[in-house]
């Protein structure tokens, strides 16, 4: 399961460029969200593990990014994890897939509820001021959003939140929920995913899935009390070359 997931989140989550080594993607995205600048290693890379990695960070290196691996339980060879913390590399706060099955659904879509099929400059840009981010990463994030295909879903509710859904197969992945701070503590977070999760309800799709951050405990509970479930948790291994 997990990595069947790991391979449908890579495809919700699009990065701009991929390099396969002997079994390991590397995603590239110009520095935009850890998921697309990292790399995933469920197939065993061949030869000297050390060698496979250094090439990685060669890779980054040369692209700007800091190296940067995202490990679960599934990760290969079962010895990369002591391997990247002998090489200097520092865990990251882990993160958990939660998932739900469509049938378990049971939301309508609100009243404030919008919509658009693809992202424009105004729904990027009010995302960006709801977090806080640097403007320098808006091409690389863009650039991620416009290379999803399929069926996705830029929701906003009022204008106090933010979150899109993107369909890849039988699955929707859920991705950039915001409320805008201004709006925070008072409904808006549960009001944008029961809308995400009623306009899922219409999709032929089976399962639902999003990630959080392990310590933020106040979305891991509005997920829990929808109906997700946790699957696995997944850590990011990173070094500045």
């Amino acid at each position: 399961m997990i990595r069947q997931l790991e391979q449908i989140n890579s495809q919700a989550w699009p990065a701009v460029q991929t390099i396969d080594h002997h079994g390991w993607i590397l995603q590239l995205s110009d520095g935009y969200s850890r998921r697309a600048n990292s790399i995933l290693t469920h197939d065993s890379s061949t030869g000297d593990v050390e060698a496979s990695i250094h090439f990685c960070e060669r890779v980054y290196g040369e692209h700007g990014l800091k190296t940067r691996f995202r490990l679960t339980d599934a990760s290969q060879p079962p010895e990369l994890e002591a391997t990247l913390l002998e090489m200097g590399y520092t865990k990251e706060t882990p993160s958990l897939v939660m998932t739900m099955p469509v049938k378990a659904v049971d939301a309508e879509i609100d009243g404030e509820f919008s919509f658009q099929e693809t992202v424009d400059h105004e729904w990027l840009s009010d995302y960006f001021a709801m977090n806080n981010i640097d403007r320098q990463l808006f091409d690389s994030h863009m650039a991620i959003l416009n290379k999803m295909s399929g069926k996705v879903c830029f929701g906003r509710v009022a204008d106090a939140a933010l979150g899109l859904a993107h369909q890849t197969g039988g699955y929707v992945g859920f991705y950039d929920i915001v409320v805008d701070p201004q709006y925070r503590l008072q409904g808006y977070g549960r009001r944008i995913v029961k809308s995400l999760l009623a306009w899922c309800s219409g999709l032929d799709v089976d399962t639902i899935h999003l990630s959080v951050q392990s310590d933020n405990t106040r979305a891991i509970k509005l997920y829990e009390s929808l109906g997700f479930q946790t699957r696995y948790e997944y850590c990011y291994y990173s070094k500045t070359v």
